[in-house]
């Protein structure tokens, strides 16, 4: 702590350098260098419900703001023509059916590790609100993981959800439902902490 101290006030080469790597250290861990952080008062927790509430509101939101980037993708990937409003907004539901259950498994698993590690006293450090993110979207592939599969199988087998799901069930075993739920969980963990 001192020798860093030493560094950055006499050191007239290293110091812009030691600065940028200690501010940027600093946003995560000020507490190394035996700086007080000012927390500005506590902020209200949300209740499990108002979390889920939140995260499907958020879901369903974020669904339509997205909407027209992924119809643009799905018409690349198939090679159709991109469509005016409305047609951009077809196939909206089925999206928010989706992405609004995960948001909010997220948003419900944030507030309870959240609450874990500050005992609902004090707010949450940096770093803290990080891994309640990354603990929230991996915990969330436990639900999301399956989804995902089985609509990158949909695609494939050209069936609807339940049949396709049917399908991998009958051929592979429940177990199969699983498969590929650590890249998601490393997806959905970086994409919630980011």
């Amino acid at each position: 702590r001192n020798y860093t101290r030493h560094l950055l006030e006499n050191n007239s080469i290293c110091s812009p350098i030691l600065t940028f790597l200690t501010s940027e250290w600093l946003i995560f861990c000020p507490e190394a260098l035996g700086i007080e952080r000012k927390m500005g008062p506590k902020r209200a927790q949300l209740s499990p419900d108002e979390n889920l509430a939140a995260g499907l509101v958020g879901g369903m939101l974020e669904t339509v703001i997205n909407m027209p980037i992924l119809t643009y993708k799905f018409c690349k990937q198939e090679g159709r023509p991109f469509p005016k409003f409305p047609g951009m907004y077809r196939g909206v539901f089925v999206q928010a059916g989706s992405v609004a259950p995960l948001t909010a498994t997220q948003m419900v698993l944030n507030g309870l590790i959240e609450k874990v590690m500050t005992g609902g006293e004090r707010n949450l450090k940096d770093y803290e609100s990080i891994l309640c993110g990354l603990g929230a979207g991996a915990g969330s592939a436990v639900l999301y993981g399956p989804v995902d599969l089985i609509c990158i199988h949909q695609q494939k087998l050209k069936m609807n959800m339940v049949q396709t799901g049917q399908t991998l069930i009958q051929k592979y075993g429940v177990s199969s439902l699983g498969r590929g739920i650590f890249p998601t969980a490393a997806r959905e963990a970086f994409n919630t902490a980011g």
